[in-house]
């Protein structure tokens, strides 16, 4: 399923993948558990950021000192250490989509629409912080011209089967032309559908896109 998955966003922009794993990790797991995909992968010249390289401060201070240092340790230690993780692993990721923007778009040339999908929580703030800060610094007293960034996530399934896998690449497949042509910002959630609701066209719009798109719905996209 992923291999016949690539062809459609390949035609509609640049498919870029952006991961935490080592360098080398991704062509080398292809070659061996996906040569069908690897084929595909090579042939549309995928490019792939490895974001565990990129430099970011880790440095911080919990209550005056290390949470290694507490001898009884809360909910709370324990919440702050997960967002604190994500926050740091959000910014590699944020740092390697930012080059690639740069690469296609140009260092000059306005940032106008890009789609993040992926299962965790990582790309998805990467880009909405990432797209917040390039459009606030866009903007200029008396200028007009900055064009809004359109920032889209969508977050897949956490750990789905081949057969949900393949279920939620279909429905991603089916969307996809919507999801580029859609002119605003959207944040989505698989794990928000009920059941019947993969099969409801543009099921990740809000009611409001939905009326500002009655075309593309009825065509079905």
């Amino acid at each position: 399923a992923p291999g016949p998955f690539l062809g459609p966003p390949s035609r509609l922009g640049k498919v870029v993948c952006v991961t935490l794993a080592q360098p080398g990790w991704i062509p080398s797991c292809l070659d061996a558990f996906m040569p069908n995909l690897s084929a595909a992968w090579r042939e549309l010249d995928v490019e792939v950021h490895y974001s565990s390289v990129e430099k970011v401060d880790t440095r911080r201070e919990i209550g005056g000192g290390s949470a290694a240092c507490c001898l009884h340790r809360t909910p709370y230690d324990d919440a702050e250490q997960d967002a604190y993780r994500v926050n740091i692993l959000a910014n590699r990721k944020q740092r390697s989509m930012k080059r690639a923007l740069r690469q296609f778009y140009g260092k000059r040339a306005a940032w106008k629409n890009v789609l993040s999908l992926g299962d965790g929580p990582f790309e998805r703030q990467a880009l909405q912080d990432l797209a917040f800060g390039h459009t606030a610094a866009a903007v200029r007293p008396g200028d007009d011209s900055a064009t809004k960034m359109r920032a889209k996530t969508v977050k897949m399934l956490d750990s789905p089967d081949c057969a949900m896998l393949c279920e939620e690449l279909h429905v991603l497949q089916a969307w996809l032309p919507a999801m580029t042509a859609i002119d605003g910002d959207f944040d989505f959630s698989l794990d928000s559908l009920e059941e019947g609701d993969l099969e409801t066209p543009c099921a990740f719009l809000t009611p409001r896109q939905r009326a500002a798109a009655p075309r593309m719905l009825e065509a079905g996209i």
